[in-house]
């Protein structure tokens, strides 16, 4: 069984990746999904390819067909939110 976490939730703020611990910059780099609003993404500099927006209201069904899979067999992922981000 792997250690690595399937789910990183990092806090993303004005000044985007560069304002990012380089923890966070880790996980988002080997994160295969990156969930977050069209702002959010674009300040991460995630391209279309790993970059998935946010449904409004949010609903896995609107996911990536990957996503509503079994949570066991996810890829890394990553949601963007906004707020303070933590090193861990």
């Amino acid at each position: 069984m792997s250690s690595d976490p399937w789910l990183t939730i990092l806090g993303l703020g004005e000044d985007g990746a560069s304002g990012l611990s380089s923890a966070s910059r880790d996980a988002l780099d080997r994160a295969e999904l990156v969930f977050g609003g069209a702002r959010h993404l674009a300040l991460a500099g995630v391209g279309a390819e790993r970059g998935r927006v946010w449904p409004i209201p949010f609903d896995v069904a609107g996911s990536s067909p990957r996503v509503r899979r079994a949570p066991s067999s996810w890829p890394p992922a990553t949601p963007l939110v906004r707020g303070r981000q933590y090193a861990r």
